[in-house]
């Protein structure tokens, strides 16, 4: 997995790429985490290039809309295709996430 983040008008703008398993995912939900502690509640994932995101990436994503939303922000996902769409569908995650 390749991310780039960025602080743009107040949201923090991540762009993900490649694929999503347990270790990128801790690694991203700990630098996420330390938006949250900053008081940056507003969140844009760019998931077009995502082709693969395990359990450990779910829960993630999950524990970022929790904590955005405790802060009154909330967390957007945008082009989510392909198999990660049909997972997002399957869980029903597409009706937690504001989805682009």
């Amino acid at each position: 997995m390749n991310y780039e983040l960025q602080i743009e008008n107040g949201h923090i703008m991540v762009q993900l790429a490649g694929a999503i398993y347990t270790e990128d995912a801790e690694k991203l939900r700990g630098e996420l985490q330390e938006y949250l502690a900053q008081g940056y509640s507003r969140f844009l994932i760019d998931m077009e290039q995502v082709d693969y995101l395990d359990s450990a990436g779910i829960a993630t994503l999950i524990a970022l809309h929790k904590g955005a939303g405790r802060q009154g922000g909330r967390v957007t996902l945008r082009g989510v295709n392909g198999l990660v769409k049909e997972l997002f569908e399957i869980t029903l995650l597409t009706e937690v996430f504001e989805m682009q």
